[in-house]
């Protein structure tokens, strides 16, 4: 699978057009030709036409989203030492 991955196109055929030119684009093997969020929120909004789309910060409450904001900026506690049988 590993190979397939870094060497073969992904199959995208089942993927509705405009979707599957985001997706392709998000795919690309080299990662400068990946897009940035902003083209892919850009990307999005073209395809969607009316439809609004949302923001993490657009609809979860503030407490939630300073959460979420807090938990992601603590670090990962050390992991205890193993224990080895000799």
């Amino acid at each position: 699978m590993l190979y397939r991955i870094v060497h073969a196109e992904p199959a995208l055929e089942t993927v509705p057009d405009e979707l599957g030119k985001l997706a392709t684009r998000c795919l690309a093997k080299e990662p400068t030709d990946r897009p940035g969020l902003d083209e892919i929120l850009r990307m999005c909004q073209t395809a969607s036409g009316d439809t609004q789309l949302w923001r993490p910060g657009d609809w979860l409450s503030p407490a939630v989203a300073a959460d979420i904001t807090h938990r992601a900026a603590v670090p990962a506690p050390p992991h205890a030492p193993t224990a080895h049988i000799c």
